[in-house]
């Protein structure tokens, strides 16, 4: 049955009431007249209440419904449960938004660490580098050619080897961290959108 058909038969069933007690009260339609008015207003009050239980599941948005479906929307509290969800969803943006400053900090003191490590092996390298120019050319020279120096030879070799092994792993931790830290980087800029675009900045 539709709502028209509802607030109809509330209405007629309100009138056939009032004539019966008039009738019997010896009033007349004089009180039929006077109790109309009244009739209408239960009429309308029973419109908004019907309109308030169909709407009060939906979804009430401040920017859209009227008069009465704001009045409606207002009674059955869908305002409140849409603002608090909307609350909610700022919340969790901004608990995301602190997890990925937390997790950025941390690869960037991550990467610091890094830098500071290579530059330690670049620098052993170095040295390694020029130690072993030394001994090569004390051997070409044929100074000192023995066991000793070849042997000192091999492990500066070995170490230099080791070394850029060393470095090659490390720029390489360093690539994987400044992906994740420009990705990072994007995730929060695309938060930021959407946590302006709630609080509708």
């Amino acid at each position: 049955m539709s709502l028209h058909n509802i607030v109809n038969r509330v209405h007629l069933r309100h009138i056939q009431n009032l004539r019966s007690v008039c009738a019997e009260s010896a009033l007349g339609e004089g009180a039929i007249s006077m109790h109309k008015n009244a009739a209408i207003a239960f009429s309308l009050l029973a419109v908004l209440a019907l309109g308030g239980c169909a709407s009060a599941g939906g979804d009430c948005d401040p920017a859209r419904g009227g008069l009465f479906g704001g009045i409606s929307c207002d009674a059955s509290g869908g305002y409140d449960r849409r603002i608090a969800a909307r609350q909610e969803e700022q919340a969790a943006l901004t608990k995301r938004n602190a997890e990925l400053t937390q997790e950025r900090d941390a690869i960037e003191a991550e990467r610091r660490e890094v830098a500071r490590t290579l530059e330690a092996k670049q620098a052993e390298r170095a040295k390694a580098e020029k130690q072993l120019a030394d001994v090569r050319r004390k051997l070409g020279a044929g100074q000192q050619r023995n066991r000793t120096l070849q042997g000192e030879a091999k492990k500066l070799e070995a170490d230099i080897r080791q070394n850029e092994a060393d470095v090659a792993r490390l720029k390489k931790t360093d690539d994987t961290k400044a992906a994740r830290l420009a990705e990072l980087k994007r995730e929060e800029e695309r938060l930021a959108k959407e946590y302006d675009a709630y609080t509708g900045r």
